[in-house]
């Protein structure tokens, strides 16, 4: 039996060692509420604890199989090599977070169930073999953005209709999460046990500095429908400054701090704070 504080760790609620937290995601699901510019507290309960649900589970689900598969060091195999956890408690654990799935059938939209099944279905398959996204990587590299896409979409449209502002957001969420996706093949290609999605160093610092680069121009471009967007203009020159003097072996820090400027976070606070005032 796990001690609460190790319920943390199998969950990927914390970071464990190398591997870093699965339910920050979560946090495009409350940046959809505060973009909606509604508060209704039972929707958002009901919803998140779904939220909750899916990530928990496929999260411990995809390390369970990174175990399996790739023989990788992590909290679940760790437990299992030390003789305290057998591979049935595992899965059982692994599978348990399913129970918040009934809270989703109280949500009232349709759309919100019908984009929570497709972000779910991407991320189970994104580890789960024989499909296993992960190990292809065109899919392996384009699924977990897509999966956040549907995520934030998905949040939003609990409390509220998707319009064009909205989906013109979406498509700098899916281009800054391709852009954090990058970071994660870096720190994987350090990684014995990981998957080399991209074996040319070269070309995925030129992807890396690339992909600001196109938020930024596809922001300006955003602009001429409403000047908001100049936002993510400026987040991504920041971005694309703080790369200048980026280097391979400073990857697990930055991973690991959410406030340096390579994030540029704020963006979506200022956007979260603008939808809950209306001026979105």
């Amino acid at each position: 039996m796990l001690n609460p504080k190790e319920f943390l760790y199998f969950y990927r609620i914390v970071n464990w060692e190398n591997k870093i937290s699965g339910v920050r995601p979560i946090g495009y699901t409350f940046l959809a509420y505060l973009m909606a510019g509604r508060f209704e507290f039972l929707p958002i309960f009901l919803n998140t604890l779904a939220i909750f649900g899916a990530l928990t589970f496929c999260y411990s689900l995809n390390d369970y199989f990174d175990w399996k598969i790739q023989k990788e060091r992590n909290f679940l195999a760790n437990k299992i090599q030390q003789g305290k956890l057998t591979e049935r408690q595992a899965l059982i654990y692994c599978f348990f977070p399913l129970i918040f799935f009934l809270s989703l059938f109280f949500v009232d939209s349709k759309v919100a169930i019908l984009l929570f099944l497709i972000g779910f279905l991407l991320i189970v398959f994104y580890s789960l073999p024989p499909i296993r996204f992960k190990q292809r990587k065109f899919w392996g590299f384009v699924i977990p953005p897509l999966g956040v896409v549907a995520l934030f979409l998905q949040g939003y449209s609990v409390l509220g209709t998707l319009n064009l502002n909205v989906l013109l957001l979406t498509v700098l969420i899916f281009l800054f999460q391709c852009y954090l996706e990058t970071f994660h093949i870096i720190e994987d290609s350090l990684v014995k046990e990981e998957i080399k999605k991209i074996s040319n160093p070269k070309r995925i610092l030129n992807l890396l500095k690339g992909l600001p680069l196109s938020s930024l121009i596809i922001s300006l471009g955003f602009a001429f429908f409403n000047p908001i967007f100049l936002i993510s203009s400026f987040f991504s020159s920041v971005r694309i400054a703080a790369l200048r003097k980026f280097k391979i072996e400073d990857i697990r820090k930055i991973r690991r701090n959410i406030f340096l400027p390579h994030w540029s976070l704020y963006e979506f606070g200022i956007y979260g704070i603008l939808g809950a005032l209306h001026l979105f």
